[in-house]
């Protein structure tokens, strides 16, 4: 999302401030939701190449991970670390961010909106007011925004299993990773450090009819901006 303070005003007029405030705590929930998402692919991604530290004995012999008494070392925890990193950024993007337009692009995009660029046809300006709200990038920031956080709560529960000359297992790893995909669940709690006040009843009642719906974002918006009576016809 790149918020354009031009952009915003030039569609929403002097309520641009409440009109967007409204639909950023929708997409802020929406952000929480893919990181969950993604948290689940990356902890099983993380679960498939245990083996990596695993005793090379153990590996041909075919013992599972969750049953590995292999303890492991510094320097095979980071080839891991670099082979979920890896992985993670070969994940490919559902269809529809394919051809998608994205930052520096859909910055000048919104410039021509806001010039009215007799050159820019309806359905660019609609996708320019899509893309506006959720596209490529921010899936891309989910996704890297699970990663880290996965990397963050492995490395935080494994110094809490013990004192650094303490022998930690590939087993106790799984385990780990199992506690992680536990976190993944459930709906996003909403976080007062970040997001100052509380959530209006326009995004809390807009997000509770779309939930799970695949084109969550842009019926959200759609129905805040109905709310407010502005045409969202680009």
């Amino acid at each position: 999302m790149i918020d354009n303070e031009f952009y915003r005003r030039h569609l929403f007029g002097d309520i641009h401030e409440e009109v967007s405030f409204n639909i950023f705590e929708v997409t802020n929930f929406y952000h929480a939701m893919r990181v969950k998402k993604y948290i689940s692919v990356v902890a099983e991604i993380m679960r498939q190449e245990l083996w990596m530290l695993q005793d090379e004995d153990e590996v041909i012999l075919d013992i599972d991970p969750r049953d590995s008494n292999t303890i492991f070392c510094e320097h095979g925890m980071n080839l891991y670390m670099h082979q979920i990193i890896s992985k993670v950024g070969r994940l490919p993007l559902e269809k529809k961010y394919l051809n998608n337009f994205a930052g520096k692009d859909l910055f000048e995009y919104q410039k021509a909106v806001v010039a009215n660029d007799k050159n820019l046809d309806k359905k660019l300006r609609q996708a320019t007011f899509d893309y506006s709200w959720w596209g490529k990038d921010d899936e891309i920031y989910a996704m890297q925004e699970a990663l880290k956080s996965c990397m963050s709560m492995l490395m935080n529960i494994l110094m809490k299993l013990g004192e650094p000359e303490d022998e930690i297992t590939v087993k106790d790893i799984y385990n780990v990773i199992g506690e992680i995909k536990e976190n993944s669940e459930g709906l996003p709690m909403r976080n007062p450090e970040v997001m100052d006040g509380e959530t209006s009843d326009i995004a809390l009642d807009t997000i509770a009819k779309h939930l799970g719906d695949k084109d969550f974002i842009k019926k959200s918006v759609a129905d805040i901006c109905e709310h407010y009576k502005i045409n969202i016809e680009q």
